[in-house]
């Protein structure tokens, strides 16, 4: 029917701080050919969004859910593909044994290094709202061909730079940038940023130490880079 809204889910399967990602290979006419997402897929008939969570992993992973958390609900527009609205789950705890996936190539990924990967300009900004454990939103998403050019978070327009806030320590550590502020006794601006994996701590530097370049092994790096 036109005008109809496909919907879908994906669940992010957790364990030891990484995330069960699928790299989308085996599909044809797959809009998500070559990029890195979660598993999950289209409604059945009178599936709930926690009916069709369930049986998706079950039949692209193995795994049976026992715990979850519904955490959002993803809308995409699009001049290529068909409307479709997502509804996303975190899994921490399943159950069985992991089996191959006819859609892509199953792997455990580390948080703080999915951003690496290729995949939809979007995801990183759901998934930087996962990982923060941030409260049940609406997100929606408009794409032009594979451009990201718009995005409404819970209603209201957020800048498409501002929500690609996250740096990578040199060491490998993603952080995301909350604000940045003032020494009460120097006035020195400092940056006050959150780490993105473990107990998710919140810290503080000062501005011009967190944008500085450092040598590392006789090449000067920068000490945050920030992420596309």
């Amino acid at each position: 029917m036109k005008g109809q809204v496909k919907q879908t889910t994906l669940c992010y399967l957790e364990k030891d701080e990484k995330y069960l990602m699928l790299f989308r290979n085996k599909k044809k006419e797959d809009a998500s050919a070559g990029k890195w997402i979660a598993v999950g897929g289209k409604f059945e008939e009178n599936e709930s969004p926690e009916d069709c969570m369930k049986r998706e992993v079950l039949e692209e992973t193995g795994y049976m859910v026992s715990k979850y958390r519904y955490a959002g609900v993803v809308t995409f527009i699009s001049d290529t593909w068909p409307s479709e609205m997502m509804h996303l789950f975190v899994c921490s705890e399943f159950s069985g044994m992991e089996k191959q996936c006819s859609e892509g190539e199953l792997h455990w990924v580390e948080k703080d290094k999915i951003a690496d990967l290729p995949m939809w300009e979007g995801d990183r900004i759901f998934l930087r709202l996962l990982i923060e454990e941030a409260p049940f939103f609406s997100l929606k998403l408009r794409y032009v061909g594979e451009s990201l050019v718009e995005c409404i978070l819970n209603g209201k327009p957020i800048d498409k730079a501002e929500s690609h806030e996250v740096y990578k320590h040199f060491k490998g550590g993603l952080y995301r940038v909350l604000h940045e502020a003032l020494d009460s006794e120097t006035l020195e601006p400092c940056v006050v940023y959150q780490a993105l994996y473990g107990e998710r701590k919140i810290w503080v530097r000062p501005k011009s130490m967190f944008f500085e370049t450092i040598e590392r092994n006789g090449k000067k790096i920068p000490r945050f880079e920030k992420q596309n």
